[in-house]
């Protein structure tokens, strides 16, 4: 019995880890390839986008114009995983991206919704590092 507990929740485990892969994937791909759009099936309906002074929620149209717009301006030279982690129905990852112009952290947060996770939050911060 304890040894098909254990596989049950090792299962369970291992299908989220690749569910959240999945994600991240496209995730990389969108910034690197500086293409908000391939996001698109990934975003709720209103993104809330958090960027120095700007605190605002936008459409998913909207928010693909502004992150686009961000990315031409910083043009990624590396965009690493450094952290994701997940509590209840949300999740996040945070990365480094490195640019010519600076550095900065992006912070990406999930919610379930329909048993999707979908983005609803980014927040940019410039780092030091």
């Amino acid at each position: 019995m304890k040894k098909m507990l254990f596989l049950v929740t090792m299962a369970a485990f291992l299908s989220c880890a690749n569910l959240f892969s999945q994600e991240n994937t496209t995730i990389e791909s969108a910034f690197q390839k500086v293409n908000a759009t391939l996001l698109a099936n990934q975003l709720d309906d209103e993104v809330t986008f958090i960027n120095g002074t700007t605190n605002d929620s936008y459409s998913k149209a909207e928010f693909i114009k502004i992150l686009n717009q961000f990315l031409r301006l910083n043009s990624p030279k590396s965009f690493d995983l450094i952290h994701e982690g997940a509590r209840g129905d949300s999740r996040f990852v945070i990365y480094a991206l490195t640019s010519a112009r600076a550095n900065y952290r992006i912070h990406i947060f999930f919610k379930k919704i329909n048993n999707q996770y979908l983005i609803n939050q980014v927040r940019i911060e410039q780092s030091n590092e």
